[in-house]
C-alpha cells in the first residue's frame, strides 16, 4: 500500500511523545475550556497522531468533524488515523469518510491516495490504479511522492490486468464447456442418422 507518511521508529516516537506531552496537556485543557473550538481539536487530533496514540487522535478528529465537517483534508487525516486504529484497514467508516472528502474535494492528494490503497486493499486494482492516476494529476511534477505513485499505478495496472486475463480464461473455459454440448447433441443426431 502507498501511505504519505513514513512510521517512525520506536524509540523516536517514544522520544516525540516526551516532547509533545506539554503541548497536548495544553490543549486538552484548553478544549475543556472551549470544547467548540474546531481548529483546536484539529490540532490535538495531529498530535496525536503524531506520537502514534491513534486512539486518542481518532477522538479528537471525531470532535473536529462535528464541528466543521465539510473540510476535506480533516476527514481523510480522520480516515487515516481510524484505518490505523484498525490495523490499518481502510475498508469501514474510513472508506466512508474517504468517499466524503473526495464528494468535498475530487483533487485532495490524501483522499485520493487513500482511496486507492482501500481499492487497493478490495482487490480492486484497476480502480486503485484510477485514483493514483488522478492524484498524479494533482501533484507537483517534482513531488517526491511521484515516483512511488508511478509505480503503484503499474503494480496496480499489473494486477488489474493478470486479473483481467484470468476472467477471460475462466469465461473461455464456460464458453468452451457450452460448445461442447451442442457437438454431444450432433453426434446423438448423426448417430440416429446412422441408425436408419
Amino acid at each position: 500500500l502507498l501511505m504519505t507518511r513514513t512510521e517512525a521508529p520506536a524509540v523516536a516516537a517514544e522520544q516525540g511523545q516526551h516532547d509533545a506531552a506539554p503541548m497536548i496537556a495544553a490543549l486538552e485543557a484548553k478544549l475543556k475550556a472551549k470544547p467548540d473550538d474546531a481548529a483546536g481539536w484539529y490540532m490535538l487530533a495531529r498530535s496525536y497522531a503524531t506520537i502514534g496514540n491513534y486512539g486518542e487522535a481518532a477522538r479528537a478528529f471525531a470532535k473536529a468533524s462535528e464541528l466543521f465537517p465539510e473540510d476535506a483534508r480533516l476527514l481523510a487525516d480522520y480516515a487515516d488515523v481510524l484505518a490505523m486504529t484498525q490495523g490499518g484497514n481502510l475498508q469501514g467508516k474510513p472508506l466512508e469518510l474517504i468517499n466524503q472528502a473526495l464528494e468535498l474535494n475530487p483533487q485532495d492528494e490524501k483522499a485520493l491516495n487513500l482511496a486507492a490503497s482501500a481499492a487497493y486493499q478490495n482487490k480492486d486494482f484497476a480502480r486503485a490504479a484510477s485514483y493514483w492516476r488522478q492524484l498524479l494529476k494533482v501533484l507537483p511534477p517534482d513531488a517526491d511522492i511521484a515516483k512511488d505513485v508511478a509505480a503503484a499505478i503499474d503494480e496496480a495496472e499489473k494486477l488489474a490486468g493478470s486479473l483481467g486475463g484470468l476472467d477471460n480464461l475462466s469465461n473461455l473455459s464456460e464458453k468452451g464447456g457450452a460448445a461442447e454440448q451442442p457437438q454431444q447433441g450432433a453426434v446423438a443426431i448423426s448417430g440416429t442418422v446412422t441408425v436408419s
